[in-house]
């Protein structure tokens, strides 16, 4: 690797096909371009068209976009020149070309092409069937999702198919790593391989095919489906590693060679919980593994509990074809097998800019020379060495040596026997308890860890922490676990985290241990499982005890303390030379006081609700369960509230109070006092004196208002508020906190989105210090704080949002770390100016002279005039200072409302990072682009353009007339004001059109889209979409997919498009097509159109409107749902072709006169309801055996006589309840027209025969019939 030419930035618009520059360059191309960047490290971005891109040396960032990009590095033939390079590929299928560096390609989206080229490449194929080759060097492929070729190459390549789309990994020459699932195909190649097969449970059963190829390859396959793995070892002598997931299916091995330097067997993972010492497990008496012949093959059972157990039996794990039984014993293994020359490795030389380096799982060699280098060394013993920089180095499982050379470096050595050496600068080492390992950090202020996560932990680790002031922290381990730790010169600070049980605590040593003021620090904040860490442990709750052996002082425990008796004191370490006389309360972290002594008398409560009071004398009170009610009185008391909710106050003296579990109220009141809220919802104050609250976790609310104070949150949202004339700290740790200080107070905010405010002095003088990290963290500034300053730091990620509360603010506030590059930041000014914020009026940093930004060295200054450029009672003063910022580089998106701070009413354009951030437009006219990230867009006033690029955004329009385009992954987009249009693209995406006449595509996915107000045209597009019209007349379209579309209010048009879709008109006269699928069209109660298209269609209408119900193509069914009105209706209903069914149901007083035809095929005419009134005719009924039918079973009659009466030439048909003798007439329920009476047959009718009374039936030939 060698060092690239310096970077520079220069942006170009490029007029030509060809554009190349000598110095590193920024360009983007038009449509279709040959871009060609020069020696140095350029940024080069594609069009959307098919675009041609060259690095031509140096380190390259190359970005296609749309179309089938070509991208190459290109580097020439001086190795000094060979730059590492990233390529993307983005949309289209891309061929992506690596040089002779060490480069990283990205796919993307697309059927891609990717060849690394010569050097240690990254590859990763992502979205579609893509080919990744990785040439010469130590590669590593990734083909997440798609049917993909892997190719290796020649060296050490890993391959891993991610997501299992049926790939094929090749490894190629060199000893190879694959990884994948049953899905895939498998050939090692040449060298000695580790193929690695696995499945998941709800995967499809696959049958399996790998080839090792020639070499000693490691075989390991776990099936938790139903599959099958056929596994070719090839030439060598290859090993089988047996998983406990084998599926019942198996695992086959093909050409297994049995004897002495034959293939091998490795169980000792299958038998990792059998005593190996009590024999031989494949013996009869142990019965745990037994070879089974079956025909000409060997099956290898296991049993998990063995001959002795009855909760399993023997299932088959391995097939081996074509081997006798009796040869395969010899060759299995109950120890580790590593296949000879498997983990031979290689080495990594890094050039001196900040590299990335991935190494393989072999025995590897890294050195990283000069930078910042990040390596991951994987298993295997490795050496790395970090040179120069801030390295972070990861030795991962192994045995490795690590050195970190100079600068500020982190090495984590991992599981295994472990040296580690920072060298110099403020280093972190780190390792497991899995070995016996060596850290020492040099000089410089160092944290040294040991612990873990190794299941089984074992072995000596020395800790050396040099000159400085070093932090050690002790993990927990048991006593097979010895540590020796000498923190050197300087104040160093060692933290035990032993939170099992202490009498299973590894054996620790402090080697040089400073004792009194000014020495080392013991941090016991971690240390303890059973104390809840009040009070003085060393104190007459007895849980610490300082012992004198000889030279050394032992710091010992007891679980449950001196009221207990389940437990014993117990060593914790060992202070080697260290007099116990000679250790105060400045060598504990917490403030112990080691030679405390016990409290006058302790009250205990009972299990129940307790009510127990001090005196004067200094008592520790216990609350135990219930609701209990502590007072301290006077002296220094502590208390302890135990379970549920208590109400804990400390009185007079420096008390110490302890909520517990429950919703607590704690009240340190006089004295310093330590409150801690423990678990649950607590309510926290501390009174007179200098007090420190914690609210520990859950969700608490902490007030302190009288001298200099600590309260910290702790877990969850907590509320904190210190207003009072001190000087008070205040951390709101994790959890979205609310922080409410003043003058003289710091505000730490901690992780989470928090809201920090700063509004009081309470006579108190001094700047505010605020103080954020991750998260999007609002600081609100109020004008009360007079003429104290603020001061803001906030260098964590995450978008901060600076809010002036209206006032006077004669104080100044600065923000020290403003973030412009992710254009995440703002300033909220609106309260400062309301009447021209509030309606828009105009930009209160132009002619309106309201506000003002000014250069102050490289800071920029933010000015306010209260009455504007029209008064003459205020003038500009500075509200605050922004550094390292200068005013050029503020704009419109850095400004609440999209104020332009150069006073004009232009657009911006601003294109967005890989982060997630929040990108906002102005007043004018705007072109702003998300890129990566999950992002939220605004655009604010005038006709602007949001695109969101990649990830989920939310984008929204506000006023105008705006193009918001979602692009990749789902997106929501929001119109609001104005004639918008809403381009979802990829994704299941969500469009709201808001108010306005509004274009809506919802393009690829499950969509939901809503016009809102307005005419609006939406259209779905591709996948299952939900679509709401709004208000207004619509036109909506629901394209591919089974689509439910909604017209909501007005005159809409609604098409189905293809699939299987639900149109409804809701309120309003509506046309509705279903178009192809079987669809559903509910007219509701309007005057609509149904065209159901080609499928089975339903077409419902309800109400009495003028209606037309067309089926179309297909056995459909159209129901006619008619209600009593004043006005009649007319409705015309076509069955169209195929067999349909048209159902018309009346109620008592409908009068709707339908009109049917059924088309082709034999039509059902169904007749429900009570009503009797409207009337319904049948233009091409067909009379006779095999022809049309009418469906009586839904009318509203026991019984009763139905008879054909000729009327001219058609037929009439009526229905007499109660037959000729009653007093009911006889109605007609249809009109047949263009059919004679005589023709009709019992063959017509239907429905009459599923009980009740019968009907006779008049009018057909022969004599009278009774049907039912």
């Amino acid at each position: 690797m060698t060092a690239s030419n310096p970077v520079t930035e220069q942006h170009a618009d490029l007029t030509s096909s060809d554009a190349r520059q000598a110095s590193a360059i920024t360009v983007q191309a038009a449509a279709g371009q040959n871009l060609q960047g020069g020696p140095g490290s350029d940024s080069l971005y594609a069009s959307e068209g098919n675009d041609t891109i060259s690095g031509n040396g140096g380190s390259d960032r190359m970005w296609g976009y749309g179309g089938d990009d070509y991208i190459i590095s290109n580097d020439p033939d001086d190795d000094t020149r060979a730059g590492y390079d990233d390529l993307f590929g983005f949309d289209g299928n891309d061929t992506l070309l690596g040089g002779r560096g060490s480069d990283n390609l990205n796919g993307q989206l697309g059927n891609d092409l990717l060849d690394g080229g010569a050097g240690n490449d990254q590859l990763r194929g992502e979205l579609g069937n893509d080919t990744l080759q990785g040439g010469a060097g130590h590669d590593t492929l990734n083909d997440y999702e798609g049917r993909d070729l892997l190719a290796g190459g020649a060296g050490v390549d890993l391959l891993y198919s991610e997501r299992g789309g049926s790939s094929l990994l090749d490894g190629g020459d060199g000893n190879d790593v694959l990884l994948g699932d049953g899905q895939d195909t498998y050939l090692g190649g040449a060298g000695a391989d580790r193929i690695t097969i696995r499945t998941r449970a709800n995967e499809a059963a696959t049958t399996t095919l790998a080839d090792g190829g020639a070499g000693n390859d490691l075989f390991s396959v776990a099936f938790l489906n139903q599959g099958t793995a056929r596994v070719t070892g090839g030439g060598g002598r290859d090993v089988y590693l047996l998983e406990r997931e084998s599926g019942p299916a198996g695992y086959v091995v093909t050409d297994f060679a049995a004897g002495p330097e034959g293939d091998r067997i490795d169980a000792s993972t299958l038998l990792a919980g059998v005593d190996l010492s009590l024999g031989d497990p494949m013996s009869s008496e142990r019965g745990y593994l037994k070879p089974v012949q079956d025909g000409a093959d060997t099956l290898l059972q296991f049993d998990a509990d063995g001959a002795k157990g009855t909760a399993s039996a023997f299932k088959t794990v391995l097939r081996l074809e074509g081997v006798a039984a009796a040869s395969v014993a010899p060759s299995i293994s109950t120890s580790v097998l590593t296949p000879a020359g498997i983990d031979d490795g290689e080495t990594f030389i890094a050039d001196g800019r900040n590299d990335d380096i991935f190494g393989s799982p072999l025995n590897d060699r890294y050195e990283g020379n000069g930078g910042a280098d990040t390596v991951q060394a994987g298993a295997g013993n490795d050496t790395l060495l970090g040179g120069d920089g801030g390295d972070s180095l990861f030795g991962e499982s192994g045995d490795d040596w690590i050195e970190g050379g100079e600068g500020n470096d982190v090495a984590w050595g991992g599981a295994g026997s472990n040296t580690l050496l920072g060298g110099a600068g403020n280093d972190t080492l780190s390792t497991d308890y899995a070995g016996n390992s060596v850290l020492d950090a040099g000089d410089g202020n160092d944290i040294l860890e040991v612990g873990g996560w190794a299941s089984v932990k074992f072995g000596t680790v020395q800790l050396s922490a040099g000159a400085g002031d070093d932090k050690i922290d002790i993990a927990q381990a048991p006593p097979e676990v010895t540590v020796s730790a000498s923190g050197g010169s300087g104040q160093d600070s060692f933290r035990l985290s032993l939170y099992g049980r202490p009498e299973n605590t590894a054996n620790v040593t402090l080697t040089d241990f400073s004792a009194g003021a000014g020495g080392d620090l013991l941090d016991l904040s971690l240390a303890g499982p059973s104390w809840n860490y009040t009070g003085n442990p060393f104190g007459a709750d007895g849980y610490l005890r300082l012992e004198q052996r000889g030279a050394d002082t032992v710091l010992r425990y007891d679980n449950d303390g001196a009221a207990g008796s389940a437990h014993t004191l117990v060593d914790m370490l060992t202070l080697r030379n260290v007099t116990a006389t000679s250790l105060t309360s400045a060598n504990f972290k917490q403030g112990y006081d080691p030679a405390a002594s016990f409290f006058s008398r302790v009250l205990t409560g009972t299990a129940g609700a307790d009510n127990i009071q001090g005196d004067a004398r200094a008592e520790q009170l216990i609350g135990l369960g219930g609701s209990d009610t502590l007072l301290g009185g006077g002296g220094d008391d502590l208390a302890e509230g135990g379970d549920d909710g208590d109400l804990l106050q400390g009185g007079s003296g420096n008390d110490s109070l302890f909520g517990g579990t429950g919703d607590d109220t704690l009240a340190g009141e006089a004295g310093n006092d330590s409150v801690v809220g423990g678990a649950g919802k607590d309510v926290l104050s501390g009174g007179a004196g200098d007090d420190i609250l914690s609210g520990d976790f859950d969700d608490d609310i902490l007030t302190d208002v009288e001298g200099n104070n600590v309260l910290t949150g702790g877990y969850g949202h907590d509320v904190i508020v210190t207003t009072g004339s001190g000087s008070d700290k205040v951390d709101g740790g994790d959890g979205d906190d609310t922080l409410t200080g003043g003058a003289g107070d710091t505000l730490d905010g901690g992780t989470g989105w928090n809201r920090l405010s700063a509004d009081f002095t309470g006579g108190a003088t001094g700047a505010v210090r605020m103080l954020g990290s991750a998260g999007d963290d609002v600081y609100t500034f109020g004008p009360s704080l007079a003429f104290q300053d603020v001061i803001v730091t906030d260098i964590g990620y995450g978008g901060n949002t600076y809010v002036f509360a209206p006032g006077s603010h004669a104080g100044q506030v600065t923000i020290t770390h403003f973030d412009l590059d992710n254009t995440s930041d703002v300033i909220d000014l609106d309260a400062l100016v309301p009447q021209v914020a509030a309606n828009y009026v105009s930009n209160p940093f132009g002619a309106l002279g309201y506000l003002r930004l000014l250069a102050n060295g490289s800071s920029t200054l933010v000015q306010v005039d209260d009455d504007g450029a029209a008064g003459s009672a205020a003038s500009f003063r500075t509200i605050l200072t922004i550094d390292a910022v200068l005013p050029a580089q503020l704009n419109a998106s850095h400004i609440v409302g999209g104020m332009n701070p150069n006073g004009s009413e232009d657009g911006i354009d601003n294109w967005g990072s890989h982060y997630s951030e929040t990108i906002n437009g102005g007043r004018g006219n705007d072109t702003l682009d998300g890129a990566q990230g999950d992002d939220t867009v605004y655009g604010f006033q005038g006709n602007d353009v949001l695109k969101g690029g990649t990830e989920d955004d939310s984008l929204y329009g506000g006023l105008g007339n705006d193009l918001l385009e979602g692009e990749e992954d789902n997106d929501s987009l929001f119109g609001e004001d104005g004639a918008d249009s809403l381009l979802g693209g990829a994704g299941d995406d969500k469009l709201d059109g808001g108010s306005g006449d509004d274009l809506l595509d919802g393009g690829i996915g499950n969509d939901t889209l809503g016009g809102g107000d307005g005419a609006d045209i939406v259209k779905a597009g591709d996948g299952d979409d939900s679509v709401d019209g709004g208000a207004g007349n619509d036109e909506l379209n629901g394209g591919e997919g089974s689509d439910v579309l909604h017209g909501g209010v007005g005159t809409d048009t609604i098409n189905g498009g293809n699939g299987d879709d639900a149109l409804f008109a809701d309120a309003g006269d509506d046309v509705l097509d279903g178009g192809a699928g079987n669809d559903t069209l509910d007219g509701g109660s309007g005057s609509v159109q149904l065209n159901g298209g080609s499928g089975n269609d339903v077409l419902k209408v309800s109400g009495s409107g003028n209606s037309g119900l067309f089926g179309g193509r297909g056995a459909d069914l159209i129901e006619i749902a008619a209600t009593q009105q004043t006005v009649a209706g007319r409705v015309v209903a076509s069955g169209g072709d195929d067999a349909d069914s048209i159902v018309v149901t009346r109620g008592a007083l409908d009068n709707t006169a339908v009109n049917a035809s059924g088309g082709a095929g034999i039509d059902t005419f169904v007749l429900r309801g009570e009503g009797r009134l409207g009337s319904l005719t049948v233009k091409d009924f067909a009379a006779g055996v095999g022809g049309d039918r009418i469906d009586l079973a839904g009318l509203a009659a026991p019984g009763g006589v139905l008879e054909f009466v000729q009327s001219g030439s058609a037929t009439l048909v009526r229905f007499d309840a109660d037959g000729a003798a009653g007093p009911l007439a006889a109605a007609t329920l249809m009109t047949l027209q263009n059919v004679l009476a005589t023709s009709m047959t019992s063959d017509n009718v239907v429905g009459l025969d599923a009980g009740g009374a019968p009907v006779e039936l008049v009018g057909v030939p022969g004599a009278a019939q009774l049907i039912g």
